[in-house]
């Protein structure tokens, strides 16, 4: 069988680019134009690099980090505070690929005097005319948003760029391995372009390095940046006022399920209600839920679904019922705060199987964490949360349900999980100074080339 190896899939992938673009581009830009949530982006999409990002002129040097969306900028921010501190005099470029993710963006790396982009769609004519405009010295992609042409075309320049933070699952692995086996260095060409590829876990790393690609350069272990989670700092006068803007007494309980998708809700909707009869009959403290789609704009879905099962519910932006049973989360950027609130946690995206999200955030805030069998993306946080005895894998809702019937009357467990949680946090952090030596050693190459 004749091979393709990764510098043929690249001119090919280029040619047909370049082939497609007059046919695929107006399509593509009357679909963004269409829908209000891409419409902002569709000039950058497009190639064309706004006056604050090309005129970043004089400030030395220029990072530009991308990530994909909320859960890569929540994790990279870590990482940006410490460019910032390192490089004072930096010109930082950040971008996006989600109308959400540019959101948290704005909210978060704005901060740091970071200029907020997104990058174009990956035809050759375009990637080169946004690099050439931006000039960077070096780029670094979060995890595993790759755009090859794009990736490429930095590292013919001699601009590096790095994977930081990187994960591949099993069944990707296994997949590019299929390939490679059948002569098609599929690997090489989506990974080969990066001067190092430092991925989260040595599982990561392992799978990477197995599926046998010469291409691919330098594989590390740097450690997993949602690890080194900086939690919004909550003094008890924040904390009251967070209190009353959720109209939460003292002896309130209350539970907060994060970042949960289609499908979720529901379960957990008759779980409140079934948790809400108990605390009724039994007189005990009051319960008080809240709930945080990963998509805010789902919030009056979520309305109806809770409502159905007579919870009295409202949305974080319309708080005025203090008798409320669920609070629906209509705003983006608040959760990591929010889990302050908390006494126990779920974090969704786990009872489908979408991989999970982040465990350690509720957990920084020392209170027992729970999700469910679908976490493969953030597999190496259950293991250790687990392990440390700071949260537990459920497999069904009712599990669940069981789970936080025992703690809302064992408050020496809860007390003891919560602990456990936080300390569990504070031990496995450090990624983000490894990743500043390898940000640093890449500067430094670049800078004498």
């Amino acid at each position: 069988m004749r091979e393709l190896p990764a510098s043929f899939l690249l001119i090919s992938y280029r040619l047909l680019g370049s082939v497609l673009a007059p046919l695929i581009l107006p399509s593509v830009a009357a679909l963004m134009m269409a829908r209000k949530k891409y419409r902002a982006q569709l000039s950058c999409k497009m190639g064309i690099v706004p006056d604050y990002v090309s005129g970043m002129v004089g400030s030395k040097p220029r990072i530009w980090l991308h990530a994909l969306s909320v859960g890569e900028v929540n994790a990279a921010m870590p990482l940006l505070n410490a460019i910032r501190a390192r490089w004072p005099e930096s010109a930082l470029v950040c971008s996006a690929s989600t109308a959400t993710g540019i959101n948290a963006l704005k909210q978060k790396a704005f901060k740091l005097d970071a200029a907020i982009t997104c990058l174009p769609l990956d035809f050759p004519f375009l990637t080169s005319h946004v690099i050439n405009s931006v000039r960077p010295d070096l780029f670094i992609l979060t995890e595993t948003d790759i755009w090859p042409d794009f990736i490429w075309r930095l590292h013919e320049q001699g601009i590096p760029p790095l994977m930081v933070n990187g994960s591949i699952s099993s069944s990707a692995a296994r997949r590019l391995r299929q390939l490679k086996q059948r002569g098609i260095d599929a690997a090489g060409f989506l990974y080969g372009g990066f001067d190092t590829v430092s991925m989260q876990s040595e599982d990561d790393a392992a799978r990477l390095s197995g599926i046998g690609s010469d291409k691919i350069r330098n594989i590390r272990c740097l450690g997993n940046l949602k690890y080194d989670i900086q939690t919004q700092e909550i003094g008890p006068d924040a904390l009251d006022q967070l209190r009353q803007e959720f109209l939460i007494s003292p002896g309130d309980f209350v539970i907060i399920a994060g970042s949960t998708h289609p499908g979720e809700e529901t379960l957990l909707a008759g779980c409140f209600e079934r948790l809400c009869k108990l605390s009724r009959q039994k007189r005990g403290n009051r319960l008080k839920f809240i709930v945080a789609p990963r998509d805010p704009k789902r919030s009056r879905e979520l309305l109806d679904i809770f409502s159905s099962k007579v919870l009295n519910v409202v949305l974080r932006s319309n708080i005025r019922d203090r008798n409320a049973d669920v609070v629906i989360l209509d705003t983006l950027g608040e959760l990591s705060k929010i889990y302050a609130l908390g006494s126990l946690a779920f974090v969704g995206g786990s009872f489908v199987s979408t991989g999970g999200h982040n465990l350690f955030e509720p957990a920084a805030h020392g209170i027992p964490v729970f999700w469910g069998p679908y976490v493969e993306s953030c597999s190496d946080m259950a293991a250790l949360l687990e392990n440390q005895g700071a949260g537990k894998e459920v497999k069904t809702v009712d599990e669940l349900c069981k789970e936080f019937e025992v703690l809302l009357k064992d408050s020496q467990s809860r007390e003891e999980m919560g602990k456990a949680a936080k300390e569990c946090v504070s031990s496995h952090g450090g990624a983000t100074e490894r990743y500043v030596s390898l940000i640093e050693s890449s500067l430094s190459s670049h800078h004498s080339r």
